[in-house]
């Protein structure tokens, strides 16, 4: 990997709601591989500490409360990689209307 890519994966187990508001019993792995034609400038993650016992239903992830938990999301700026439980990737770069965004590979397992 270089500065201008980012790659990864990320498990859904059936517990974690996944497609159809948690109905589908999901069990899938995400890989994913994106190119940028700039390098990426700033980067990290972002944990959001929901409670276990806190249901994963459409309704309830929508709700105030679980807005109020991601919004406080610890963010590691710089972090290249991390496992648990509510994670997520961000990046920032510049960038200009006429730049295109293409995805080398993204495929579940």
């Amino acid at each position: 990997m270089n500065d201008h890519a980012i790659e990864g994966w990320m498990k859904c187990p059936p517990e974690g709601g996944g497609w159809g508001n948690g109905l589908g019993k999901a069990n899938y792995t995400i890989y994913f591989h994106a190119e940028f034609s700039k390098p990426i400038a700033r980067f990290g993650v972002w944990s959001a500490e929901i409670p276990a016992g806190w249901s994963r239903k459409r309704e309830d992830i929508e709700s105030e409360r679980y807005q109020n938990v991601a919004a406080s999301a610890k963010v590691l700026e710089g972090c290249r990689e991390m496992e648990g439980d509510h994670l997520g990737f961000y990046s920032e770069f510049a960038s200009a209307k006429a730049n295109r965004f293409c995805s080398r590979r993204a495929y579940r397992s």
